[in-house]
């Protein structure tokens, strides 16, 4: 487990390591995004919400 790992941004930066394959825009929203903005945890996430451009939704559908 690195540094980065330990951190509470941890779900978001596995997250991003899954997504670094994507190729196409996508960024973080929702609560994610707003911690990113400010530089710290606000409060516990359930989920972790990506958003992508309508025309390239179906590349994440592809299987793999």
């Amino acid at each position: 487990m690195s540094i980065a790992d330990a951190t509470p941004f941890a779900p978001v930066l596995a997250a991003a390591r899954v997504m670094a394959s994507y190729p196409h825009r996508w960024w973080f929203a929702g609560g994610w995004a707003i911690d990113f903005f400010v530089g710290r945890a606000t409060r516990e996430h359930a989920d972790i919400e990506i958003g992508v451009f309508r025309e390239d939704q179906m590349t994440l559908r592809r299987p793999r």
